[in-house]
């Protein structure tokens, strides 16, 4: 007999499901179904995007967030994860700010809210932000306590705007106190501080071929960074002086702006330099500024004038040596006064408060073939001395008016730069630098005496003026007198001097690089290479010079914001300016105390001022 057909296999016993189970597979198959549908009626329809989804590379928008993703995450880029990149400069220019900003207009969502979504997704693992190394294990430490806090039941944190809007290098120093300064042996970069008129000269598309574009990134970017430096020497390079005298100004601006960033560079091998418009600066505040300054930079070279005191960068407080105006009062009309004074010598000068009206010309500036005009704010202007009256009285409707005897002729005029060679200082000068010391508190002096009508600096100081301007000296002979009485030879810059009655006078003090003068900027790097001013041994030599050129102007300022208060009987003597107030406050000369009184300086000495009494 045959044998048995076997018995098939049994089927497999289907697993239970439950009701809940089944209900997953009716939904997933539903929508299964609804994406069939969907691609056969918009992609499989659509020829150009069939083609796109079949090769992988989806969509335009899909494209497009591909694209952000990568602006996000390459190092490479000009971009705040590169630690190549100083943080300065306007924000929109950093890749991944501006794509985070397109893709907040791509999803038509405010800028805030994906800064939220964004560091959502890092805390709940979606997404991983980058750090510098050094913040690793920071950041990992911070994240495990978190871990922790959360097994704990403690849960997230709350989300809010703020705690994402602004990045932590931002923040305002803890405590409000100073900046630790990097340390300048760390090869910390160097910052040649210009204003935006240099900026715009630079724009002059006729300068040289492939400036302008260095001059637009200077502009936009707010910086030429030490990374772009030799391609813009290697531009800058071409540019020769015009015959054109119109346009010799802008010429000079790009010739001794390479001058002075070749000399630099060569005066401190190894340390890059960037060229910063002051401008970008200002707009980050005060505390934003002086982290930034505290951290990314270790030197700070102003050029010299800048174009006003809105586009000054003031340092005191943040650490960093400057040659440059540490504080608003180096800028202000005080200065002037404290140069004077110390000295002994000067153009006759007034200092009118603001509401003053004036009558008729002191005595001592009715004389001179013009006037310099000079408000708080820092802006000058010459007139006649015929017609000055009208311009002076409009000036001190707005402000105080420090109103000079000046001559606008060119052969009145010089500039002498500084430090000075060892064969200028005379050892006969150290009797004139240990008088104008011992002047020094010669305000203080007119304060105590109260009616004002003492010599005050100047006439403690009285033989000093008779050895600057003794025999109708030299402007060099001059300025090395003001340099070495005022102790700068551990600095650079240059004194601005006028002729006045056949006899040379200081006129101004600038600490910086001169960048209008081609002949002046190579005389002062020339003088910078030669002493080793930007050593890091010189540092401090050169920071005590600037302060203590600032703390004659201190105190100079503060006896005479004094004088009304002790005349009026009251007891605070307090000085009206605060040494230790914030040097990068974002008023121009908040940090300046406006005069209580009239004062006048006659040549020789300093003094009230009284209309009737110096009257023609």
């Amino acid at each position: 007999a045959a044998a048995p057909a076997p018995m098939p296999p049994p089927a497999p016993r289907l697993p239970h499901l439950s009701s809940a189970a089944l209900a997953a597979q009716e939904v997933a198959a539903s929508v299964a179904s609804r994406a069939a549908r969907f691609h056969e009626m918009f992609v499989s329809s659509n020829p150009t995007l069939a083609a796109a989804v079949t090769s992988g590379e989806g969509s335009a928008t899909l494209r497009k967030l591909r694209s952000l993703a990568t602006s996000l995450s390459d190092e490479s880029l000009y971009s705040t994860v590169n630690p190549k990149v100083p943080l300065a400069g306007s924000w929109t220019t950093f890749a991944d700010v501006r794509a985070l900003r397109q893709l907040a207009s791509l999803l038509d969502q405010p800028l805030d809210r994906v800064l939220m979504a964004a560091s959502l997704a890092c805390r709940l693992g979606f997404a991983k932000k980058k750090a510098p190394p050094e913040a690793a294990a920071a950041a990992g430490q911070a994240e495990a306590g978190g871990a922790q806090a959360r097994a704990a039941g403690g849960g997230l944190p709350p989300l809010s705007a703020s705690a994402t809007s602004a990045p932590e290098f931002m923040a305002a120093p803890e405590g409000g106190g100073e900046v630790s300064p990097r340390d300048a042996s760390s090869g910390a970069r160097i910052a040649l501080l210009v204003d935006s008129k240099l900026a715009a000269s630079l724009m002059m598309s006729n300068l040289a071929a492939g400036l302008k574009q260095h001059a637009v990134t200077l502009y936009e970017v707010g910086k030429i960074p030490a990374e772009s430096l030799d391609a813009f020497l290697e531009a800058a390079a071409e540019v020769e002086r015009p015959h054109e005298l119109e346009l010799l100004e802008y010429f000079d601006h790009a010739i001794s702006l390479r001058i002075a960033a070749a000399s630099l560079r060569a005066a401190c091998p190894g340390r890059p330099l960037d060229i910063v418009r002051t401008e970008s600066l200002r707009e980050l505040g005060s505390s934003k500024l002086a982290r930034l300054l505290g951290r990314s930079y270790g030197l700070a070279v102003s050029m010299a004038p800048l174009l006003s005191h809105s586009e000054t960068v003031f340092t005191r407080g943040t650490g960093v040596p400057h040659a440059g105006p540490l504080a608003p009062a180096m800028v202000s009309p005080w200065a002037r006064l404290a140069l004077y004074a110390a000295v002994g010598a000067g153009p006759p000068s007034v200092l009118l408060r603001r509401g003053t009206r004036l009558r008729s010309l002191p005595a001592p500036l009715a004389s001179a073939p013009s006037v310099l005009l000079t408000s708080w704010s820092g802006e000058t202007s010459s007139a006649k001395a015929g017609g000055a009256l009208v311009a002076i009285n409009e000036l001190l409707l707005l402000s105080p008016v420090l109103v000079q005897a000046y001559d606008a002729a060119p052969s009145r005029a010089a500039q002498v730069s500084f430090p000075l060679r060892a064969a200028d200082l005379h050892p006969d000068l150290l009797s004139l630098e240990v008088a104008a010391n011992g002047a020094g508190g010669g305000g203080s002096a007119e304060a105590g005496g109260g009616d004002g009508s003492g010599g005050g600096a100047g006439a403690g100081s009285g033989d000093a003026s008779g050895g600057v301007a003794a025999g109708g000296a030299g402007a060099e002979a001059v300025a090395a007198r003001v340099v070495q009485c005022l102790r700068l030879q551990g600095t650079f810059g240059f004194v601005q001097l006028v002729r006045l009655s056949g006899e040379w006078v200081p006129l101004d003090l600038h600490l910086g690089l001169p960048l209008f003068d081609v002949a002046l900027c190579e005389e002062v790097c020339s003088s910078i290479q030669r002493d080793g001013l930007l050593r890091e041994a010189a540092a401090p030599a050169l920071a005590a010079a600037a302060e203590g050129w600032l703390g004659r102007v201190i105190d100079f300022a503060g006896a005479y914001s004094r004088v009304a208060d002790r005349a009026a009987g009251r007891n605070d003597t307090s000085p009206a300016f605060c040494p230790a107030a914030s040097a990068v406050d974002d008023g121009a000369a908040a940090g300046a105390p406006l005069p209580l009184v009239d004062l006048i300086f006659d040549g020789a000495s300093i003094g009230r001022f009284d209309e009737a009494e110096h009257r023609c």
